[in-house]
């Protein structure tokens, strides 16, 4: 992407003519006004692309460090693989947060929307985990939260199936028989409107009728994937 860049800043300066020496533009001249505005915009381009920051609308506009977000349901995970298959989770996320953190240098967080414990640092409250809209307004309170502390969620990352986290019923604008789209766009976004998302959305999901240990198992690839990106060994 950097390298399609530096073509296209080389593309929008004015070439010598052959044989002559390249020389600044007059600064009167209009091609070196035209020159400027054109590289202004290109470097507000890659800034935009880059990944450890990101914009947050409000009165500043400011720029704030991205951070990455697990969210899953404590009560929905327990009851459907027991305290132990719970807690042997729990600590398979806590290293896939260690591993984003090396890999990324982004700060990780985990919670639980059903949980006064992960939820408290951050002074919110548990909602009700069956109702996606109650989901996606904890992560939105969430994401205000961090802003104050200079950071805006980023990547959110989904653990478990419909019946853990579930989609959100949007209405089909497709003329055929189904009447919803399961969707985790709304996650993506900020506001009401789900067309529009600012945030990387991702869901590892349980397997229906499949024990803790398939979901453990792509937890811990995602783990494995880190770390390997993370000394620089690539994925395979």
């Amino acid at each position: 992407m950097i390298g399609e860049m530096v073509e296209l800043e080389r593309l929008l300066l004015p070439s010598p003519t052959s044989g002559d020496e390249q020389r600044p533009l007059d600064p009167e001249c209009p091609a070196a006004e035209g020159a400027d505005e054109a590289l202004a915009e290109l470097d507000r381009l890659i800034e935009s692309l880059l990944p450890d920051s990101t914009r947050v609308a409000g009165a500043e506009d400011r720029r704030v460090a991205s951070a990455y977000l697990i969210v899953s349901s404590k009560g929905a995970l327990v009851e459907r693989y027991g305290r132990p298959g719970f807690n042997q989770l729990d600590n398979d996320l806590r290293a896939l947060k260690q591993a984003i953190e090396t890999h990324t240098g982004l700060e990780a967080s985990i919670i639980y929307v059903d949980d006064v414990g992960s939820l408290d640092p951050y002074g919110l409250q548990p909602v009700n985990p069956a109702n996606p809209w109650q989901v996606k307004k904890l992560i939105d309170e969430l994401d205000a939260r961090l802003g104050d502390r200079g950071r805006a969620i980023r990547y959110l990352l989904i653990v478990g199936g419909d019946s853990v986290v579930p989609f959100h019923r949007l209405p089909n604008p497709a003329d055929d028989q189904d009447l919803d789209v399961p969707s985790d766009n709304p996650y993506a976004s900020r506001d009401a409107n789900y067309l529009i998302p600012e945030r990387a959305v991702g869901r590892i999901p349980d397997g229906e009728g499949e024990g803790s240990l398939f979901l453990r198992s792509l937890i811990q690839a995602a783990v494995a994937g880190h770390q390997r990106l993370a000394t620089g060994k690539g994925l395979l």
